[in-house]
């Protein structure tokens, strides 16, 4: 999967921009590029994920675990952030759903999937 990362846009900190089939690799690569940027800031990144040009749904059930588990491997790199993730078929909405529901009761982060960044935005800013 490819993915561009781009900071200071409104309201989220950094915007990452995906395309292609996602690999278990991918979640280090992005939250490394993160990481190693100087705009990152630590505790309360607002992050979104534009997964729109991205095929999740492409994902086998295996490494859709392997996912999960590199994310919770990973969580202390993102304390307390907020995550929005925008998908833009059912398909791929259902895939995000399962993983979240795979690290939920590991994670220190809250995620949300949406359809529309308006709606991603709008929570992102929420109390």
């Amino acid at each position: 999967m490819e993915f561009v990362v781009s900071w200071d846009t409104e309201p989220e900190d950094v915007l990452i921009t995906t395309s292609g089939v996602p690999a278990v690799d991918d979640v280090d690569a992005m939250i490394g590029t993160v990481r190693a940027d100087p705009h990152y800031r630590g505790t309360g990144l607002r992050a979104l994920l534009d997964h729109r040009g991205a095929n999740f749904a492409a994902l086998s059930p295996e490494r859709a675990r392997e996912r999960a588990d590199r994310i919770v491997d990973v969580r202390r790199q993102l304390e307390a952030a907020r995550i929005a993730v925008v998908v833009a078929r059912p398909a791929d909405y259902g895939v995000q759903r399962v993983l979240d529901a795979l690290i939920v009761d590991h994670v220190p982060f809250e995620t949300a999937v949406f359809y529309s960044l308006e709606d991603a935005r709008a929570w992102l800013t929420a109390e």
